[in-house]
């Protein structure tokens, strides 16, 4: 996953968003069908593992596809098209990237 493009991890990110938003509804979903059996008297011993176990993986996919947004925006290859990124003095012309005011004529 090292070489990967960003555009690449933009989409990893958002399809690792989407697997989370979808176990956290399923858990959400199976916790009421727990709930409202608890209420009428029986407890599922089903519901009482997935339960915690899809909201779990639902936020762990969800936290893993933030990263991997972070991690493409961050990319090497994105940088220089970013706005407010700054440009390397290494390559760079030293008198157009000096912050000082140019020299008053007199």
């Amino acid at each position: 996953m090292s070489d990967a493009t960003p555009s690449q991890l933009l989409q990893q990110s958002r399809l690792a968003k989407d697997q989370g938003a979808r176990f956290l509804s399923a858990g959400l979903g199976v916790g009421a069908i727990g709930a409202l059996g608890a209420l009428a008297g029986a407890v599922c011993p089903v519901c009482v593992v997935a339960t915690p176990a899809l909201l779990g993986a639902g936020l762990v996919r969800a936290a893993w596809g933030k990263h991997l947004e972070r991690k493409a925006r961050a990319h090497p290859r994105q940088r220089f098209h970013q706005p407010g990124a700054q440009l390397s003095t290494s390559h760079s012309n030293s008198a157009t990237t000096s912050t000082e005011p140019p020299p008053r004529a007199t």
